[in-house]
């Protein structure tokens, strides 16, 4: 069975639980498969995303300087802000890749996401990947999300815990004085 974005309903419906059970106390408000949280010098988006080709789900976080103004031919719409508008986005994974672990431990641990994220590996049982998910989101995603509160913070997340440039928008490279990739 599958909802009108085409994603199958109790697999999305288990996500949405989990991420609910996370955001809500925070102060996030969900609209469908994305969450927001507005404060006072950023919007915080937090997306679930489908895979085209499988069951299998990505989480997408990304942030939003209120201080960089819009492009007169991009005008964002701050209210219900989508997660390609932010100025800056990852991917649940991406946060191991801070140089704080070895790199081999960084792999087994992005793999540890995605098998969690995937419903196609059905041998994780329903209450194993609920309890992985929420260890994941607690130790690693709700810290970036907290730093991401404040245009500082971002800076903090850019600076110290790598830079995925590809995820980065111009205006928040050049306002950090860092370099094109």
């Amino acid at each position: 069975m599958t909802d009108d974005s085409g994603m199958s309903q109790p697999w999305k419906k288990q996500l949405i639980d989990i991420l609910q059970q996370e955001l809500r106390p925070l102060g996030f408000r969900r609209d469908g498969s994305n969450w927001r949280l507005d404060t006072p010098e950023t919007i915080i988006v937090v997306n679930l995303q489908k895979s085209s080709w499988s069951e299998a789900f990505d989480i997408n976080l990304g942030a939003l300087v209120k201080t960089l103004p819009d492009l007169p031919d991009q005008p964002r719409n701050r209210a219900r802000l989508r997660i390609v508008d932010c100025h800056y986005c990852v991917r649940l994974d991406d946060l191991f890749c801070d140089g704080q672990e070895g790199e081999k431990s960084v792999l087994s641990q992005r793999a540890m996401v995605h098998a969690l994220l995937d419903f196609n590996a059905l041998k994780i049982d329903a209450a194993k990947r609920r309890r992985g998910l929420e260890m994941i989101i607690r130790a690693r995603m709700l810290p970036f999300l907290e730093l991401c509160q404040t245009e500082r913070g971002v800076e903090t997340i850019v600076k110290e815990w790598g830079d995925p440039s590809y995820m980065m928008h111009w205006q928040l490279r050049d306002r950090l004085g860092l370099t094109p990739p």
